[in-house]
């Protein structure tokens, strides 16, 4: 899976090359992965990209006319830019985002096909669809350590032991355990 600092480097790069260029064409490979419907995909086109953004482990292109498109890359998604006319992978190509300048494919390998896109019509529904969600985490911490919660705000070797052993590798993965 991308990890945080993978997704970063995807943002900084995709940066470089489609800031300010046009989204020419959007071609959906694999139906699954178009993840809304309004507004329609077609409504992208030829609008170019105000800014590249990084939203947890989702990019998020910043389009003209306030449109956003979100990638959520899950485990086995990756995103590859090719030249202007390059044909894309063959059977592990879910999506293919051609601009100015080059074409950028969303792929997956496996079979899961976890990979998704959004088309988002204004900030405010990225943010309502798309919201960070936090846990209160310090009294979980507290049980698994058995020490008074302010050592763990204090000690930062605390807390990295303390989500290693949990089996968090940040703290935005952790989630309440369902009650039985």
């Amino acid at each position: 899976m991308p990890e945080l600092p993978d997704v970063e480097l995807y943002r900084e790069a995709l940066l470089e090359r489609v800031q300010g260029r046009k989204l020419l064409r959007v071609r959906i490979v694999h139906p699954f992965v178009l993840r809304s419907v309004d507004p329609p995909l077609g409504a992208i086109e030829g609008r170019s990209v105000v800014d590249v953004r990084r939203l947890g482990k989702r990019i998020v292109l910043a389009l003209e006319g306030g449109l956003f498109l979100v990638i959520h890359l899950m485990i086995a998604g990756r995103l590859r830019w090719l030249a202007a006319g390059a044909k894309p992978p063959g059977n592990i190509s879910l999506a293919t985002f051609e601009f100015e300048g080059g074409t950028l494919v969303l792929t997956e390998a496996g079979s899961k096909r976890r990979a998704s896109v959004h088309l988002l019509p204004d900030r405010a529904a990225l943010e309502a669809r798309f919201e960070e969600r936090h846990f209160e985490w310090t009294p979980y911490l507290y049980r698994v350590l058995e020490r008074p919660s302010a050592v763990i705000d204090e000690d930062e070797q605390i807390r990295a032991g303390a989500i290693q052993a949990t089996g968090f590798r940040y703290v935005g993965e952790a989630r309440p355990r369902p009650a039985r």
